[in-house]
């Protein structure tokens, strides 16, 4: 029997869907990117609220189980697009360099968040969906744009904008992060989702034990190709062995 042909990434996501949470409607998906071979996570934030009426729908903390991984992970790198509101709902520009961090915060959970353990108010580089089709954050109920400090949300409706603060943004954010002794059999689980700020990662959080979709991608063409050449070649031996 030929071996089993290593996989050199695999993808998890958890999305929540339309959920109330907290008294408001929230919309986010998670992504988790593994490469075994650079030992590295890529986590991809989407806000799919579009429009949102309060703070409360913006996403400041991802905690999370690990396993078939170790130790804390180290920062490599991350794309996000930040931006400020002015106070006619108006995305203005307003640039900042990422403030999210991850670290172990007991047993095997990570915290990965712009709203930590400290909470706060005013926090930088929340995780916000998109303006209305005037560009505008039209439903605001003052929590966005009248804010304690003026600080920067980051974009993350998954759109594409040719004008105003938004245009040429990255609106699909990530962080990549180098992680200990990963297995292919690595998986994530009990999901925290962490909404708004305040209080300790978050005003409100939303529970995810299980993953929506997990994906593992196809090996390489030639990887196939050869792992065919194997099975041809062991039919061939089980026919001339029946001759």
């Amino acid at each position: 029997m030929a071996a089993a042909l290593p996989l050199s990434a695999s993808t998890i996501i958890f999305a929540t869907g339309p959920q109330q949470v907290g008294g408001y409607e929230v919309n986010v998906k998670a992504t988790f990117d593994f490469d075994y071979t650079a030992q590295t996570v890529t986590i991809s934030l989407l806000n799919l609220e579009s429009n949102p009426t309060d703070i409360a729908q913006t996403l400041g903390s991802v905690r999370f189980d690990i396993a078939g991984a170790s130790g804390t992970p180290t920062y490599v790198s991350s794309s996000i697009g930040t931006f400020d509101i002015d106070n006619l709902g108006r995305p203005k520009s307003d640039y900042r360099p990422n403030s999210w961090s991850a670290s172990n915060i007991g047993g095997n959970t990570i915290g990965f968040c712009g709203v930590c353990a400290a909470g706060g108010v005013g926090v930088p580089d929340l995780v916000i969906g998109g303006p209305d089709s005037n560009l505008r954050y039209s439903n605001d109920d003052g929590s966005l744009k009248y804010r304690n400090k003026p600080e920067p949300f980051i974009i993350s409706s998954d759109d594409t904008y040719t004008s105003s603060a938004l245009q040429s943004l990255d609106t699909s954010p990530s962080w990549v992060y180098r992680l200990s002794n990963m297995t292919p059999n690595v998986m994530v689980s009990n999901v925290f989702l962490g909404f708004g700020e305040g209080a300790a990662y978050g005003s409100a959080s939303y529970f995810m034990p299980n993953y929506t979709e997990y994906d593992v991608p196809e090996p390489p063409s030639g990887i196939l190709s050869i792992a065919g050449l194997g099975i041809a070649a062991g039919a061939r031996r089980y026919l001339h062995s029946r001759s």
